[in-house]
């Protein structure tokens, strides 16, 4: 017994932790044995006699860490990547399958398993997965389940190396990868000498250096060649494929390696060695354009209205106005009305599901909007705020396009501004983030955008780059009439359409009473108003069209009179270029072309 307990000293001035474990067994019985710290004079108490197995921790005190090779490869392979140490041991069947280092820092351990038949290769034990001690490997002098004895080997029973935590690693990776590669590499004819060269070259690809990638391609020869491998013959294979690979020759690489090796074992082995998967080139085939179908054969392109003359199914429709204006209430009651099915303004719906996300409002401010606008719970309206996890995605997430593809809902984002990556003043940024929600109206989706007016003589319709227009297919401005003071809360307003590409449109009176927006059917839109709609819509319009635009809805004489008003008063213009009858009109309004 002395013997044992001079032998568990010694593992104590080596700097470890010894754990008491049963005989014969690998893993300790005392209850919490990860708190114990017992030292040389604490031996004696715990090894008093009874057979005992002696295990060490690692993690402390020194960053103790234990390289345990499970598999043959993996014994094969490690001492070709492996750091010098003087503290090495395992069993008869299993020899040299420990090494011991002091990893600096310490790091949490890892394991690393074959992904074909989940056996292990190898084990980097040190901290557990909380970063703290907790892992002891079971050392001489004790009996494996086995009975064979574990025993240091030769004159390796000595001290740890102190070791680099990366360098160690490194080699974990290495040995572990060609472990991995030995254990399901081709036969000698299934193509044996081209997985080597496809391996060099996938090397060559990753940009690794030719040291480098010759060690672990001789690793891989003499572990599947225990004492025999041809270094040689590896050297010139990475040799040659990298100088193949600088001349801009074609080389074999990874895509190749999986045609040869079980490629899930390849794709592991790329990510433990952190190589890019470069796939072969390949010529692109030219699409040939006389292919493309004929418009009027096409299936579909009619025209479905969402709520009739106000949204439509496939299109992107913005809505602006000023802060306060009441924008994402009326949004709010419209996305109830197309959820359940019912009038919007006295316009007709069609029912579909209706997402709402939302980035700009608190649940507080929703709940009672929705409660106000006196809209029942339903499924079919999904409100996406920012009390959710996980938190509102913007256009282009993969969950609002599966949605979009799924049920071709609407879907109302609110606000632009909240959604935009780049700088809504910038063409290039604005243009980027538009075609994401095109690519969702080319899904079936019905979109609404809600954004701010600016402060600028050039955002009196909507606030940044002109491309958030050009994407649009309708546009509607929010105005407040009448008293517009915060004290008069909403009241009498209307929608303004600014941009359309169906048919013309004109103001929409909206009054806000007993909680909700209606149909303002007692306030008739004015001649001034009518006019101002048809200049919007048709800007550059001469006074003959204008009369005809407006024919039933005001005279001719009005109109006549209308135009030299508003030129009196400036907020009708000349259109440059126009003579005589020929003359063409807009409003003095920031960016008035239609599409």
């Amino acid at each position: 017994m002395s013997d044992i307990r001079n032998a568990i000293a010694l593992w104590c001035r080596r700097g470890y932790y010894p754990v008491p474990i049963p005989y014969k067994e690998k893993g300790p019985s005392i209850p919490n044995w990860q708190n114990l710290r017992i030292t040389e004079p604490d031996v004696p108490r715990y090894w008093n006699g009874q057979p005992l197995n002696v295990g060490v921790m690692q993690g402390e005190p020194c960053g103790h860490a234990d390289i345990d090779l499970d598999c043959s490869q993996a014994i094969t392979a490690w001492p070709h990547f492996a750091p010098d140490t003087r503290l090495i041991f395992g069993h008869q069947s299993k020899p040299r399958s420990h090494w011991f280092y002091c990893c600096d820092p310490p790091r949490r351990s890892l394991k690393y398993i074959d992904p074909i038949d989940h056996a292990t290769l190898l084990e980097f034990r040190c901290l557990t997965a909380d970063g703290t001690p907790g892992l002891q490997t079971l050392a001489p002098p004790s009996i494996h389940p086995s009975g064979e004895p574990i025993e240091f080997f030769r004159d390796c029973s000595l001290e740890p190396a102190n070791v680099d935590a990366d360098e160690l690693l490194r080699a974990v990776r290495w040995a572990a990868a060609v472990a991995l590669l030995a254990r399901h590499w081709p036969a000698a004819q299934g193509g044996r000498h081209d997985a080597f060269l496809a391996l060099a070259g996938g090397l060559a690809h990753a940009k690794w250096g030719l040291n480098e990638a010759t060690q672990l391609v001789c690793g891989l020869y003499s572990t599947l060649w225990p004492g025999s491998a041809d270094l040689n013959a590896a050297t010139r294979e990475v040799d040659s494929t990298f100088q193949r690979h600088d001349d801009g020759a074609e080389t074999t690489g990874l895509p190749n390696l999986c045609r040869l090796v079980h490629p899930t074992a390849v794709k592991t082995v790329a990510k433990w060695l952190e190589l890019r998967q470069e796939t072969q080139p390949e010529t692109k085939k030219v699409f040939a354009v006389r292919v493309l179908p004929l418009a009027w054969q096409m299936e579909g392109g009619q025209m479905e209205w969402v709520i009739e003359n106000l949204v439509a199914a496939g299109s992107v429709t913005l809505l602006s106005g000023d802060s306060g204006a009441g924008k994402s209430t009326l949004a709010l009651q419209l996305a109830g009305c197309v959820a359940h099915g019912e009038s919007f303004l006295q316009k007709e719906v069609k029912r579909r599901p209706v997402l709402y996300v939302d980035r700009e409002n608190p649940l507080f401010v929703v709940k009672e909007r929705l409660h106000r606008l006196r809209i029942p719970e339903t499924r079919d309206l999904i409100i996406w705020g920012l009390w959710n996890e996980p938190q509102p995605e913007g256009p282009d997430a993969a969950s609002v396009v599966k949605f979009v593809i799924d049920e071709k809902p609407l879907v109302i984002f609110d606000a632009l501004i909240a959604f935009h990556e780049g700088d809504e003043q910038s063409a290039q940024d604005t243009r980027r983030h538009m075609a994401k929600y095109r690519k969702l109206a080319a899904l079936g989706s019905a979109v609404i955008l809600l954004h701010n007016t600016g402060k600028s003589e050039s955002a009196k319709q909507y606030r940044g780059s002109s491309d958030i227009k050009a994407a649009l297919d309708m546009a509607y401005l929010l105005e407040t009439l009448g008293d517009t003071s915060a004290a008069a809360g909403l009241s009498s307003l209307r929608l303004v359409p600014f941009k359309t590409r169906v048919e013309p449109l004109n103001p929409i009176p909206v009054a806000y009473t007993d909680g909700r927006f209606e149909l303002n059917e007692s306030r008739q839109a004015t001649e001034r108003e009518l006019f101002e709609g048809a200049l919007r819509l048709h800007p550059g319009a001469s006074g003959r069209e204008l009369i005809e635009l407006l024919k039933g809805k005001v005279s001719k004489h009005h109109v006549e009179n209308l135009l030299l008003e508003g030129l009196q008063a400036g907020w009708v213009e000349f259109v440059p270029g126009g003579r005589g009858n020929g003359q063409r009109y807009r409003l003095r309004e920031p960016d008035p072309d239609i599409e």
